[in-house]
């Protein structure tokens, strides 16, 4: 199984269950499963998770491979505290038509999340940043489109808050064990 395939796993998981899901799926259920509401839900996952693995290459290469090597692990440091911050969200209770507000609140909401962190993280210790940008790409926007899709998943299923604080705790052990064996 190549990188972008196992990243695309990693950051559905990180993914699911979070705020940008929540998000997309109380929009989806109070305004109906509009094609530009899908749209601009992956236009912002693809565009925060190109801008973060292409920053994590650029600065890699810009501090060097020892200092990279602390990218990395500063970028799965900070996806493990953002996958264990507990996720509460208000229902959203006018929210707005207006697919450009959609598409920047879910921007700004994605940009510091476990999936683009992770795709941070790999992009400074890969040598093709394409990757990690198309894995967190993909990853984040199936998550997305399972929100969207089925509305009240993310509600009902209370399962993904355990595996959400599972790979934190998982990311957790890692970054030291990457730190050391630098």
């Amino acid at each position: 199984m190549d990188i972008a395939a196992i990243l695309l796993l990693v950051v559905l998981a990180a993914a699911c269950g979070g705020r940008a899901q929540l998000t997309v799926a109380r929009l989806a259920g109070a305004l109906g499963r509009s094609g530009g509401l899908l749209l601009a839900a992956l236009a912002a996952a693809c565009g925060t998770s190109i801008v973060m693995g292409l920053a994590g290459a650029w600065l890699a290469g810009f501090v060097g491979q020892t200092a990279g090597i602390w990218l990395v692990v500063l970028g799965i440091t900070f996806a493990a505290a953002e996958l264990a911050w507990p996720v509460r969200l208000a229902a959203p209770r006018e929210p707005t038509r207006s697919l450009g507000a959609i598409a920047l609140a879910l921007t700004l909401r994605q940009i510091f999340d476990a999936p683009r962190w992770l795709a941070f993280a790999l992009g400074a210790a890969l040598a093709s940043p394409e990757t990690a940008a198309l894995g967190g790409a993909a990853g984040s926007g199936l998550a997305l489109f399972i929100g969207w899709n089925w509305p009240d998943w993310p509600e009902r299923h209370r399962g993904w808050l355990a595996l959400r604080l599972a790979l934190a705790l998982l990311l957790a052990g890692t970054a030291p064990w990457i730190a050391f064996a630098a």
